[in-house]
């Protein structure tokens, strides 16, 4: 499967545009650009330009804390065993994690998504929340603690996208109340705050 994209970088723009616009064009509808409603790889070439996880990984299998200062270890307690026996690995925040509207993250971005995904309404079609027990608020409002339903010695998994809870939250309310869920929002088409590059 060949796929093609183009990305084209106006410097000089014409009279709406900036020197900030990325255009960005591919030869596939995006299904979605929420990354849980989605599992077509069209669509992660977008949402991976605006939507950032904690940490990446590139070819060599060595993360990089994006949205962190420091990767969770074991060392300093942020990778342990409860005493279920479950996995449970928390991380915080860095002062440079916002939204593009100047919003800093917080736990409630990560609580959020596993919440919806637990609804019996929003249709997820991604699998990441399938080994999750429990997301919620460490010590701080920028400590994201994860805890897996069994022992889960792939610490990386805790670090899922987040989704803009202040942003959703209104709208994802109204929409449950209505007996629907996340799906049905048009932010899943058109973000409007994002906490990547784009």
């Amino acid at each position: 499967l060949l796929l093609l994209i183009t990305l084209v970088w106006l410097p000089g723009g014409n009279a709406q545009d900036s020197n900030r616009i990325l255009r960005a064009a591919i030869d596939q509808e995006p299904t979605s650009l929420n990354p849980y409603l989605t599992v077509q790889q069209a669509a992660y070439n977008f949402i991976d330009l605006y939507l950032l996880r904690p940490w990446l990984v590139n070819d060599e299998i060595t993360y990089s804390p994006i949205l962190v200062d420091a990767l969770p270890t074991e060392v300093d307690g942020a990778i342990g065993v409860n005493d279920e026996g479950q996995s449970v690995v928390s991380f915080t925040l860095s002062e440079r994690a916002v939204w593009s509207d100047g919003t800093p993250m917080s736990a409630a971005d990560f609580i959020f998504p596993f919440e919806v995904a637990n609804d019996g309404l929003s249709n997820f079609s991604n699998t990441t929340f399938n080994s999750i027990a429990n997301v919620e608020e460490g010590m701080s409002a920028q400590e994201v603690v994860v805890t897996f339903a069994a022992f889960n010695p792939d610490w990386q998994d805790a670090g899922f996208y987040p989704l803009p809870e202040h942003v959703l939250r209104e709208p994802y309310d109204a929409a449950v109340a209505n007996g629907t869920g996340l799906d049905t929002l048009d932010w899943n088409l058109a973000p409007t705050v994002a906490n990547g590059p784009f």
